[in-house]
């Protein structure tokens, strides 16, 4: 049969509905079988702002530095046994692991005075998390066998920066780092008996969008802008070199 929802699995003849979705979305599954998922939502909004003015002197700044890691798992363990007692229904096996993150960082600074102005801008964020579906040496018996692991991040970074006076200086600098695990594996030492289908899965999706602004009026006048982004992921799904399928 053919799903109205071109994201959707059939399972057993029954629909999986919201078998695609992100943060803040909700939804419901009717599956027959086993199910193992581990689901993870991390969600980071920050907003910085410093405003000086003075006469002859103004000196101000603003810094944001957000740190997310996380560990998200699931996992049939070894030597764990899954529909292999007599008389045991043949239904489909799935491991899932999910995270997601939204990363919001806004950072600005204003400085006006009438002989010096300095200000600065500094926004950082760090995205370090592991993320893994497994079937250890376990024996397993299925009609559909699924195991996917997915790791998504979307991270928005804006930094902006003003200084004026007769001398003004300014900056705004955006470093964002990201570096996450992702693995999908069937063991070396598993036995999986499967009448249908196996599948092993793993995704990774990072985006990253940084704006960084920075300008400086005066007789002398000097800003600068920087952004960094570093993107260090591994993905892998691996079946064991000793596994029995």
């Amino acid at each position: 049969s053919k799903s109205a929802n071109p994201t959707a699995q059939e399972s057993n003849g029954r629909s999986i509905a919201g078998a695609s979705g992100g943060m803040g979305s909700k939804s419901t599954q009717a599956e027959k079988g086993l199910s193992i998922v581990a689901m993870g939502n991390e969600k980071v909004i920050t907003t910085t702002l410093g405003v000086a003015g003075a006469g002859a002197a103004a000196v101000t700044g603003a810094a944001t530095t957000s740190v997310i890691t996380s560990n998200t798992e699931a996992y049939i363990a070894d030597k764990a046994k899954i529909n292999t007692v007599t008389g045991a229904g043949d239904h489909s096996v799935r491991v899932r692991a999910g995270d997601n993150t939204l990363l919001v960082q806004g950072g600005g600074t204003v400085a006006g005075a009438g002989a010096a102005a300095v200000s600065g801008t500094v926004n950082t964020g760090v995205i370090a998390k592991k993320t893994s579906a497994r079937i250890g040496a376990a024996e397993v018996k299925a009609t559909q066998v699924d195991v996917a692991a997915q790791s998504k991040e979307t991270v928005y970074t804006v930094s902006a920066n003003v200084s004026g006076g007769l001398a003004g200086v300014g900056g705004a600098v955006s470093v964002n780092t990201v570096k996450n695990t992702t693995t999908a594996q069937i063991a070396a030492g598993a036995d999986v008996d499967a009448t249908g289908n196996v599948r092993v899965r793993a995704d990774q999706q990072t985006a990253l969008d940084l704006y960084t602004a920075a300008g400086s009026v005066g007789a002398g006048a000097f800003s600068g802008a920087v952004s960094v982004a570093v993107v260090d992921n591994t993905t892998q799904a691996t079946v064991g070199g000793s596994e029995t399928l």
